[in-house]
């Protein structure tokens, strides 16, 4: 009898890679004064001194907010050239009046703190009873919106006469109408004007994009699972769905990632809500109402939550106050899986959390300051996602 030895099962051995973060801590402070006259003189009406320390902590609460969604340790980038398109004016639009041979076009990048240079000038030609469509370049890793400058002449009229037009402009298309700016309103900055700041978070929109692995913050790699820049189309079922096959197929990062809250502005939300309404299935159902309800009726309809058509999970709808137009997020704050040592996705590490603090007098007035120190940690940006370039209208005018 001969025995031939059988194969033993093959040892496979995973490999795993870590990357160790280090995020700096970033102080805020904010401070505010009150004179002994506005004190004593507001006696018997309002207690001047105890309003300043609440309007104080609401400034330090937004700016933290601020903070959070926009703040970044390196300076934006300036857009791309616009693209110009000339065309009639419909019965909707206003022609443009006020130029002179030509206009000149160009866009900065900006967030809540400032603006970046302005990018290169795009000119077109002009005619009675047009309009302009500007087809702006997409959202540079970290800006929250895009502002459009126009100036008129024969020959480029240089930096110092183009005016603003398209203030924080959220989509890809924008329409110019009516009556170019001829003076009295910003021109477009001549160096960057505080898009970043040594002190500041590095923010979500930072981080979604790609834009905080730029200075070191983050690793390589460490970036939203689905960051679109330039979606160019209203927030709708299709662009939210393309978001989460992308996050759940995990075709850049984070595999299986299963987001539990959309985060938007006010008018992305009822443009997907809307979305919802008018093209979702519909339900038969029949309005009756007694005679002691006519008084009471409530119209109107509002999508809150909507399903994950992939995974069956209920994604809570959120408008966020300090958003800009034209930007969405996909916020995972658990990972779909479990990870060792990871608890909170999003967390604010803080040294020192808010303090409130009180000065002595030292001259005719108190002074009131408020202080934290800590930092916004993002240990898997990869489950959460990023939508960008929302236009407010799919049709002209275009905002």
């Amino acid at each position: 009898t001969t025995t031939t030895p059988q194969a033993g099962p093959t040892t496979n051995v995973g490999s795993q890679t870590a990357s160790d973060i280090g995020i700096p801590y970033k102080p805020m402070i904010m401070t505010e004064a009150l004179s002994w006259l506005a004190q004593f003189e507001g006696q018997g009406f309002d207690d001047a001194a105890a309003l300043l320390n609440l309007i104080l902590l609401q400034e330090f609460s937004m700016n933290e907010e601020g903070q959070m969604l926009y703040g970044t340790g390196t300076a934006l980038t300036a857009p791309g050239a616009p693209t110009l398109t000339l065309r009639t004016a419909n019965s909707n639009e206003t022609a443009l009046t006020g130029y002179t041979t030509n206009i000149y076009v160009s866009a900065t990048a900006a967030n809540e703190y400032g603006e970046t240079v302005m990018s290169t000038r795009t000119s077109q030609s002009m005619s009675s009873g047009k309009v302009v469509d500007v087809t702006l370049a997409t959202l540079s890793p970290g800006q929250a919106w895009t502002n459009i400058y126009v100036g008129t002449g024969g020959s480029d009229p240089g930096r110092a006469s183009e005016f603003i037009m398209g203030s924080k402009v959220g989509g890809t298309k924008f329409t110019l109408q009516g009556a170019i700016p001829l003076s009295a309103v910003a021109v477009p900055p001549a160096a960057d004007s505080g898009t970043s700041s040594t002190t500041d978070y590095e923010g979500i929109f930072s981080i979604l994009s790609g834009w905080a692995v730029t200075n070191s913050v983050y690793p390589t790699g460490f970036a939203g699972g689905y960051y679109n820049a330039g979606v160019g189309d209203t927030l709708n079922q299709g662009v939210i769905f393309t978001a989460l096959k992308a996050l759940w197929d995990g075709a850049t990062a984070g595999f299986r990632a299963d987001p539990s809250e959309i985060v938007g502005e006010g008018r992305d939300l009822a443009n997907l809500s809307n979305d919802i309404l008018t093209n979702g299935h519909s339900t038969a159902y029949s309005l009756r109402i007694s005679q002691d309800e006519v008084n009471n009726i409530k119209a109107g309809g509002a999508v809150s939550t909507i399903v994950n058509p992939l995974t069956r999970s209920i994604l809570n709808l959120m408008v966020h106050p300090s958003l800009a137009q034209g930007s969405t997020m996909l916020m995972s704050y658990t990972a779909p899986h479990a990870n060792a040592n990871i608890g909170n996705l999003w967390e604010n590490v803080m040294v020192q959390d808010l303090m409130s603090v009180k000065w002595p007098v030292t001259d005719m007035s108190f002074r009131f300051s408020m202080f934290a120190l800590g930092a916004l940690v993002a240990q898997g940006p990869q489950f959460s996602s990023l939508l960008q370039g929302l236009q407010l209208s799919s049709a002209s005018p275009f905002a």
